[in-house]
């Protein structure tokens, strides 16, 4: 069943990339991975929010500075999270730049430590993994990290730290529910 879902899902999110074009200048890169430009887009206007009260949700913003609402684009990590600070989950709409109460969410999750006792998802994490040919950079940032996206394989998501450090998160349909 859960195999089956992320078929769907990948095919549904497939958008087909001729070559690797990420750094050439003036290559508009697929909706699916950019993040709206200018902090008046809807998805910096956080009168728009939903009321969240959890200690544990970590925002993230534009390349250019501008939050994003937190039903759009949110990491949970923290000491009140399902997982506390073993394990971090990054909850997004379909596609990336809606918000995810009106799409199918999307949960990509690290957890080296399997606290969520599924070890399938535990062990595809990659703390030193390599940026696939296909990924684009969506945008996104939060405390200096880039949120990279492969628009040909909605199973990973990549954080990159720098230069060299990039984490593999895998995606998880049915991430575990804490009481």
């Amino acid at each position: 069943m859960k195999r089956g879902l992320l078929i769907l899902a990948l095919l549904t999110l497939v958008v087909s990339v001729a070559c690797d074009d990420r750094d050439r200048p003036g290559v508009e890169r697929p909706a699916e991975t950019v993040a709206e430009e200018g902090c008046d887009s809807p998805q910096s206007d956080l009168e728009k929010e939903p009321n969240y009260s959890a200690d544990y949700l970590h925002r993230w913003e534009t390349d250019k500075g501008c939050p994003i609402r937190l039903d759009i684009l949110m990491t949970r990590q923290g000491k009140n999270a399902c997982g506390g600070d073993r394990a971090a989950d990054i909850l997004m709409g379909t596609p990336l730049g809606k918000p995810h109460e009106d799409s199918k969410p999307r949960i990509y999750v690290k957890d080296p430590t399997n606290v969520f006792d599924d070890k399938e998802t535990s062990s595809a994490y990659a703390p030193d993994a390599t940026l696939p040919d296909g990924a684009r950079d969506s945008g996104y940032r939060q405390n200096g990290v880039e949120l990279w996206i492969d628009s040909r394989d909605a199973h990973f998501i990549y954080l990159v730290h720098g230069d060299d450090d990039v984490e593999r998160w895998p995606l998880d349909w049915s991430p575990p529910v804490c009481a």
